[in-house]
């Protein structure tokens, strides 16, 4: 492999790199559709996150569509509350 080939090689794997550590879109309250919201919390001496599901609306209003939480493994569960 030529001192060329290996340069290019390595300055797209270093440009694609970079590119996937730019900003992810975010979800707008003012957009009609779905919106997830997740805040950890302690249990024990690990941290779970509680999920809460909101349908936004096409005048802004938010209304909650369920609950669900994410154990410390991205396990899934239905909280019993």
């Amino acid at each position: 492999m030529s001192l060329r080939s290996l340069f290019t090689a390595s300055t797209l794997g270093m440009v694609l790199a970079l590119g996937s550590l730019g900003p992810v879109d975010t979800a707008r309250a003012d957009v009609p559709g779905f919106v997830t919201e997740c805040v950890p919390f302690q249990v024990g001496r690990g941290y779970h996150q509680r999920c809460t599901i909101y349908e936004v609306h096409s005048d802004g209003t938010r209304t909650e569509q369920g609950v669900y939480h994410i154990d410390e493994n991205g396990q899934w569960y239905v909280p019993n509350e």
